[in-house]
């Protein structure tokens, strides 16, 4: 049987448990990077720990211990018992799920303390298949409480059984703003980067799957001059397909693709305008980070919790997102004249500085004062301590 550890004195011990120190990993790793380099070590200290892998970009910045289990996969039973070891070790009070690991939940089923799971999503509309039903099922059962990065995600998460109603609430995403305070000079990421110097750079930065509307931004560079070039920054089963779609529009030139780095400062840097296409987005840190960057957005609006009612993270002072008339699917095409008006309204923005000024401060000032990481480390913090009083 696996204990839980000290819980009457000193600071609260919390695990935060990940996939992999990967750059591609996305938004969910940056967000537990996010939480656990900013919480007060006077009251939580935090650990890392990674199931996959070794080393990354969040262990070269991290201010908390990092710990690996380099298991090979989930029939690993090794690596079971390393992560066994390594809590018995650890003795946390409390296990935060960043990333659902399946595997390590049931590994861990006799650990005594409270589990926290973060929802980042996006959700499907209803649960489907056997092995999606056992993941979901598992850890809505096994989880004290549930953390969405939107009242959007916390509604559908409690519809779909994702999350327990009386467990469940929401905590928005932030990012560290004072790492975008400072970016490097854009010509200089641009050479680093290998894109055009002269270039007006329009820049995706995300997985590349269908509902982030990567197509559409190949697109729309036919309503656009000649010198916008657009910068697709991820990996994804679309990657080979967007070449092609290149390619055959006679664009390849003004397509250029990245992997994604470790640090993403260079390619904000790089970039004129952050084009964002996605269908759904359950938060949308590329938008925080572009607005703190002082990089305009532009783009469509789609599903997503970026425009909360409650707390929204976009407004119409802020980005220049239009909205179609009807909701576009995930593997449907925008209509030619959407594309044609997004294409007019980012001309638009070009040719007029003071409003391109005055929305990048907008941005910043917006980001800066409502999604800073202090806010959400706080709110975490206050978590860790509310469930484990209740648990007492």
């Amino acid at each position: 049987m696996l204990e839980q550890g000290p819980r009457s004195t000193g600071r609260i011990r919390v695990a935060l448990l990940h996939y992999r120190d990967d750059a591609g990993i996305g938004g969910s790793l940056r967000v537990g990077q996010a939480i656990g380099n900013h919480l007060d070590p006077d009251r939580i200290e935090a650990h890392f720990v990674f199931a996959y892998g070794g080393p990354g970009p969040v262990t070269a910045t991290s201010r908390i211990p990092v710990h690996f289990v380099n298991a090979t996969g989930a029939g690993d039973l090794a690596g079971w018992n390393r992560l066994r070891r390594l809590i018995r070790d650890l003795q946390p009070s409390v296990l935060h799920y960043v990333d659902p690991v399946f595997w390590m939940n049931v590994a861990l089923c006799d650990w005594r303390g409270p589990r926290i799971g973060h929802l980042h999503g996006p959700l499907p509309e209803r649960i489907q298949g056997f092995r999606d039903r056992l993941t979901i099922g598992t850890f809505r059962v096994s989880m004290t409480c549930n953390v969405c990065v939107s009242k959007d995600l916390e509604t559908r998460a409690i519809k779909i059984g994702a999350a327990k109603r009386n467990a469940v609430r929401t905590i928005y995403n932030t990012i560290d703003c004072a790492r975008f305070r400072q970016l490097p000079e854009s010509s200089a990421a641009r050479e680093q980067l290998g894109l055009p110097r002269d270039a007006c750079i329009l820049g995706m930065i995300c997985r590349l799957v269908p509902e982030k509307g990567c197509r559409d931004g190949i697109r729309l560079l036919k309503y656009l001059p000649a010198d916008f070039h657009l910068m697709i920054c991820g990996t994804g089963v679309l990657r080979d397909g967007l070449k092609r779609d290149a390619a055959e529009n006679g664009l390849q030139a003004r397509v250029h693709f990245l992997e994604p780095r470790d640090s993403v400062l260079p390619i904000y840097a790089a970039i004129d305008n952050l084009l964002f296409l996605s269908r759904t987005e359950p938060f949308g840190l590329v938008l925080a980070e572009a607005m703190a960057s002082g990089i305009p957005i532009v783009g469509l609006a789609g599903e997503g919790g970026y425009s909360d009612p409650e707390f929204p993270l976009i407004t119409q002072d802020n980005a220049r997102l239009i909205r179609p008339n009807q909701p576009i699917s995930a593997n449907e095409p925008a209509l030619d004249a959407v594309l044609a008006q997004l294409a007019e309204t980012i001309v638009d923005l070009r040719n007029c500085p003071e409003a391109r000024n005055t929305m990048i401060a907008n941005g910043r000032e917006w980001v800066e004062e409502r999604f800073d990481v202090d806010r959400q480390a706080g709110e975490m913090a206050v978590l860790y301590e509310s469930v484990l009083h209740e648990t007492k």
